[in-house]
């Protein structure tokens, strides 16, 4: 399986791909921006994204990011609970930081 991380967070990114090393049958890119995201989807073709909501200060680009790619399943890992609903509305489910949820998701597409 391959997951693609998107996050601005670059010490939360780091952490997170400590959890997909465990698994020698996964293949992990990481992204920091939406541009980034939208590029790696592109090229990598992944099968999972785990997508945070806000990647910069002030923007929406989780929506954005999901809005312009087909194919994909997606979970959000945003903090953000004010746009949890939309996400929901779009099929996608809110993990927000729950490592062991996360590992749980891993496990099951293996």
């Amino acid at each position: 399986m391959k997951y693609l991380i998107i996050d601005d967070n670059f010490s939360w990114v780091e952490t997170l791909s400590e959890v997909f090393k465990r698994n020698p049958n996964v293949q992990v890119v990481m992204a920091f921006s939406a541009l980034d995201a939208l590029q790696s989807i592109e090229e990598f073709q992944p099968d999972v994204v785990f997508l945070d909501h806000r990647l910069s200060s002030d923007g929406n680009e989780g929506f954005e990011v999901v809005k312009k790619t087909i194919g994909v399943k997606f979970y959000s890992t945003t903090a953000s609970r004010e746009v949890v609903e939309e996400y929901e509305r779009m099929g996608i489910e809110v993990i927000g930081t729950d490592i062991r949820r996360m590992e749980e998701i891993i496990r099951k597409d293996k």
